[in-house]
């Protein structure tokens, strides 16, 4: 194993796609290839099948995507992405690392104050270039204020940098100005960076993991009872310095007695670990006494981890991906019952793995978000072999009793070359999780809208079972046509459309629908009805549609949107 991540890289490809059981848009902004992509006739698509399953559902899509756009293509080496409202306006914006350049960069949502960024349009601002091999990238408040402040890890330099976001009592940063502050030079190889409250003050600590010393380190931010830390003094102290090749670390209350716990990941020794902070029963740990618990050693090059209650039993339970293996994989934390449910009682003794997928060439990254909106946590994947962005959904859509049992995958893209980094953010508005990306060799930080349905779900009966929804372009129109299987006191289909975002063509937020015309509905049959909808002269641009079906009772639903690129 080199000890450069680069050594890894490939090139992002950029194009449209379409994958089954959920919709998305890779929105990818670079001003450059939006002018072009305006500039392009739009082509048709083919149809594609739609899954059989109740209208009033939370219907899942296997229509493509609309062309795609860059964030950036000029983050050379793109290594590291996150989000986080770094000007204080109320949206997400992007933060990034980018090996090659020394850069760490953040890209504003929006305009800097009235907090609607919908992810049409970015600005980019360099917080530092003078960082050496960055590769990993956090925010959070470290000095107190209010605000957003950003941490970094950089490899060749062996350091962990704090950026603070404007002064360190106002707390009205809005990342027009930095103030960088290295809190260690001394991380052999610092490849990994995360915050929280390990000490239990009040004030937020960093985290790190270093390869070549084979190191996870805590630095306490201030003392270790005051909680008055500003980030203007650190005191180090080491957790373990035999995790072989360490590679990631995070923080969670992995044994429920109510502070902060350490996970770490390490290429070299194959093991994912969970650290003990003080005894697992008293809720004082405060950074000083750790006990090692390996989760597993069977983690082929394990690459990163992450901490979430996949089960929904209460407590934390842990995921990991191994690049050896192709794995993604997720640790029960505590027993389970008979019908699969864990108990909640986990207190980071006993781990149960279970495979998410094994097929993830290369697995670099994990993420768990409630991509689904179900109310349980899935898990999203970054892999470098097959340029793939994965969701895996826990469970199925709708009932939110995903227990990790089973998964099901869905390929967000299989063109991010190179992938090493994922996160989930709701970066245009509209309350569900979407998705970013950074891959390495061609440069990128994109995103990918979630265009799952959220206004509203029928728990009746279904009225109308849709089997089929497509659009697609004639001439200068755009042509819907969709089949139901069954309807039941169908009164009719109101048409709706939007703008896509990505374009810089939205004013509003993506969730802005607007009524396009109405489709009478067959009322009650069992046979087969087919529909067809002519929108003439539709504006340019990329377009969504869907429809709202409406029962005699006034009862409503949607169908998931169809995207025309």
């Amino acid at each position: 194993m080199s000890a450069h991540p680069a050594s890894l890289g490939a090139t992002l490809r950029v194009q449209r796609f379409s994958f089954r059981q959920a919709s998305w848009r890779l929105a990818l902004l670079a001003s450059a290839l939006l002018v072009s992509a305006l500039q392009a006739d739009a082509q048709p698509f083919a149809e594609q099948p739609f899954p059989t399953q109740p209208f009033p559902g939370q219907l899942f899509s296997s229509q493509p995507f609309a062309d795609s756009f860059e964030i950036t293509t000029d983050a050379d080496g793109a290594f590291s992405v996150h989000g986080a409202d770094i000007d204080g306006d109320g949206d997400e914006d992007v933060l990034s690392t980018s090996l090659f350049d020394d850069t760490i960069a953040w890209y504003r949502n929006g305009d800097a104050t009235g907090g609607d960024g919908d992810g049409s349009a970015w600005t980019q601002t360099e917080i530092t270039t003078k960082v050496d091999f960055p590769t990993s990238v956090y925010a959070v408040d470290l000095d107190g204020d209010g605000d957003a402040d950003v941490v970094s890890a950089s490899l060749r330099d062996d350091t962990i940098t704090f950026y603070r976001n404007g002064d360190a009592t106002s707390g009205d940063g809005d990342g027009s100005t930095w103030t960088e502050t290295a809190i260690t030079t001394k991380a052999n190889g610092a490849v990994s960076v995360y915050a929280a409250d390990i000490d239990g003050d009040g004030d937020q600590d960093v985290l790190s993991a270093s390869q070549m010393d084979d190191t996870i380190a805590l630095y306490r931010n201030g003392d270790a009872t005051s909680g008055d830390g500003d980030g203007s003094t650190w005191t180090q102290m080491e957790i373990t310095t035999k995790a072989e090749g360490a590679y990631s670390v995070h923080a969670a209350d992995i044994d429920g007695d109510g502070d902060q716990d350490v996970l770490s990941a390490s290429i070299r020794d194959d093991t994912i670990a969970f650290y003990r902070n003080g005894d697992a029963t008293s809720g004082d740990g405060d950074g000083s006494a750790w006990t090692e618990t390996e989760i597993t050693t069977e983690a082929d090059r394990a690459y990163d981890v992450y901490a979430a209650d996949i089960d929904g039993d209460g407590d934390q339970d842990v995921l990991s991906a191994s690049e050896g293996d192709d794995t993604i994989a997720w640790y029960r934390n505590g027993n389970a019952t008979s019908n699969g449910v864990t108990n909640g009682n986990g207190d980071g003794s006993m781990w149960t793995e279970i495979e998410i997928a094994v097929k993830v060439d290369f697995a670099r990254g994990v993420h768990a978000a409630d991509i689904d909106g179900d109310g349980d946590q899935d898990a999203l994947s970054a892999s470098n072999g097959d340029d793939t962005i994965a969701f895996h959904r826990n469970g199925d859509a709708t009932s939110g009793n995903g227990d990790g049992s089973t998964w099901t995958e869905t390929e967000i893209t299989t063109k991010a070359n190179g992938a090493v980094s994922v996160y989930a953010a709701d970066l245009d508005g509209d309350g569900d999780e979407d998705v970013l990306s950074a891959s390495q060799t061609d440069d990128t930080i994109a995103w990918y809208e979630n265009l799952r349905v959220d206004d509203r779900r029928i728990d009746d009966a279904a009225s109308v079972e849709l089997t089929r929804f497509t659009a697609e372009r004639e001439s200068e129109a755009v042509v819907l046509n969709w089949q139901t299987a069954a309807e039941q006191n169908n009164e009719g289909f109101e048409i709706q459309r939007r703008q896509a975002v990505g374009r810089g063509l939205a004013s509003s937020p993506a969730s802005n629908w607007e009524r396009i015309g109405y489709v009478e509905g067959a009322g009650t049959t069992d046979d087969p009805q087919r529909y067809r909808f002519r929108n003439p002269a539709p504006p340019t641009g990329s377009l969504v549609y869907r429809l709202k079906q409406i029962d005699t009772d006034g009862i409503e639903a949607f169908s998931d949107p169809v995207v025309i690129p």
